[in-house]
This record gives structure tokens, sequence and C-alpha cells, in this order.
């Protein structure tokens, strides 16, 4: 169980962060330093596109190319330490005014770090284990993190410690938010890794070939050759962009239409709480049924839930 748990919480502070850059970090941007928009959305398509391109490069390198210490935990350090300086340079610009080249600088860095520390965090997670059901507990334990960082941070970005009346307030501006958001997350990481790098992960080594060169246009081929595999990429295509538009928009709806930030955070967390509530159940049905039924029962139930957000 330590293993498991070891594995998982780097997810917290990761996904604390980065959820704050691509849900928080434009009206942030938009706000305080006059960034258009227009330009912050066409920046956040560019790296989204380099990401693309630079995670099946860091896969390989991370398959190919092992360190001293591992295969897989040294590129999570490495890549977790540049992603969260970045990160820091993103929510505490280092000059009063900051301009276009430094948003898309910093964010590009921010994404360079995060493809190093999460491809291999995430082929690691596969290696746990070769027990079928045990790697579920794995993988639910990863996103579980991940989902407690979220809300973590919508907690953070809303509500602060006032130590002169020893109360907790609300309705903080978003700077200050950002930066509660960065110095818990950082320690947070530091308490983690050092879970992570001590544990034994007891993981099957993948073989890799020195020789073997990468080549992009064999995954094209192989993609041609598997009906499924493309209909699952398809699928998650369409999940990924679903799930990509409500985050993004919440917070300039919150300020905009309902004319309320100071509730932004709040209405965040009750958001993904309910994502945390369900947890449990899918582990649970997921024990009973095979994952790939409950991942489509688990899809449907989604749409038809939305569905009710155009009204």
């Amino acid at each position: 169980m330590f293993k498991i748990l070891a594995y998982g919480l780097p997810a917290l502070p990761l996904a604390s962060l980065y959820f704050s850059i691509y849900v928080l970090i434009g009206e942030f941007y938009f706000k305080n330093y006059g960034l258009a928009l227009s330009i912050i959305g066409s920046i956040f398509i560019i790296i989204r596109l380099f990401d693309a391109f630079t995670d099946p490069i860091m896969g390989y390198i991370s398959d190919n190319f092992p360190l001293r210490f591992g295969k897989r935990k040294p590129w999570v350090l490495i890549g977790g330490i540049l992603f969260i300086f970045s990160t820091w340079m993103l929510f505490v610009p280092i000059y009063k005014s900051v301009d276009v080249e430094y948003f898309f600088f910093w964010l590009f860095i921010s994404a360079i770090g995060w493809t190093i520390a999460y491809a291999p965090y995430y082929a690691m997670g596969a290696e746990l284990s070769m027990d079928y059901l045990e790697r579920s507990k794995i993988t639910f334990c990863r996103e579980l993190f991940t989902i407690l960082g979220i809300i973590f941070a919508s907690l953070l970005y809303s509500i602060s410690f006032d130590f002169d009346n020893k109360i907790f307030k609300s309705g903080i501006s978003s700077s200050i938010g950002l930066f509660q958001i960065c110095i818990v997350s950082s320690i947070f990481f530091v308490l983690s890794m050092f879970l992570f790098l001590i544990s034994k992960s007891n993981s099957k080594e993948v073989s890799y070939d020195k020789n073997n060169i990468l080549n992009i246009f064999e995954i094209f081929i192989s993609l041609k050759k598997q009906k499924l595999m493309r209909k699952l990429l398809f699928s998650h295509f369409i999940n990924g962009l679903a799930n990509g538009l409500p985050p993004a928009l919440f917070v300039f709806y919150v300020n905009s239409v309902l004319k309320s930030p100071e509730f932004t955070g709040i209405l965040l967390f009750l958001y993904f709480l309910g994502a945390l509530v369900g947890v449990p159940l899918w582990i649970f049905i997921s024990s009973k049924l095979d994952k790939h039924r409950v991942w489509c029962y688990a899809m449907i139930y989604a749409c038809l839930i939305f569905i009710f957000v155009l009204f």
C-alpha cells in the first residue's frame, strides 16, 4: 500500500499547479496585465499542440535513456523541479509589467517541465504491477490525488488565513490566491518526492534497444492497422475537448456573467468535490465489471449530465 501511496502523492502538487495554469492563469493575466484573451487563448493552443509532439518523444527518451538512479523517477524529479520553477515565474512575475513574450516563454518552459515529469510518471504507473485489479487501484490512487490537488488549489485561490485576527477570510485577490497555491504546492512537492524517491517500486523493467530509433510514421502505420485504437483515441479527443471547455471558461463565466469573482474558488471546489465523492463508487464498479465497460458507462453518464450545462 505504501508503494501505491508514494507513487500517487506527487500527482497532488503537480495537478494543483497544472489546473491553476490552464484554468486560473488566463483571467489573472487578462485582468492584471492587460493581455488580450485572444492572444492568451492562441498561446495556450500553440503550447498544447507542442505537447502533442513532445509527449511521445519524452516517452522514447524515458524508455531508452535511463539515468543512474532509474528509468522513471529521475525524470519525474527533474521535470517536476522545472515545472515548479516555471510556475512560480508565471504566478509570481518578477516584473511589475509583463508582456506577451514573458507569458509565452514561461508557459512554454512549464509545458516542457510537465512533459518531462508526467510522461515517465504515467508510464511508471503501468509498470508498478502486472495484476489487473491492482493496476486499477494504482490508477485510481493517482487520479484521487489529482482531484485532491485541484480541490486544494480551488480553496487556496479563494480563502486565506488572517494571522492578525486569526480567522479565515474569502474574497482574496487572484495574485494572493496564486501565491498561496505556489507555496503550498511547492511544500507538498518536496514532501511527496521524498516518499516517491525512497519507495521501492518493484516495477518490472522493460528492456530497451539503444539502436531503436524513434519513428513517428510507425505510430501512424500502427494506428492504421488498429481500428479499435483509432476509436479509442477519437473518443479521448472528443472527451478531452468536452472536459477542457468548462474549466477554461468557468472563471470568466463566474466573473463576467455571475459577477461574483469572490465565489470562483468555492464553486470550483464544489465542482471537483463531486468528482472526489464519485471515486469510491467507480472503484467498486470497476472491481465488478470489465474496465472498458465501466469507462463506457461513465462516458454515457457524463454526456447525459453535462447536457444540463446548456441550461
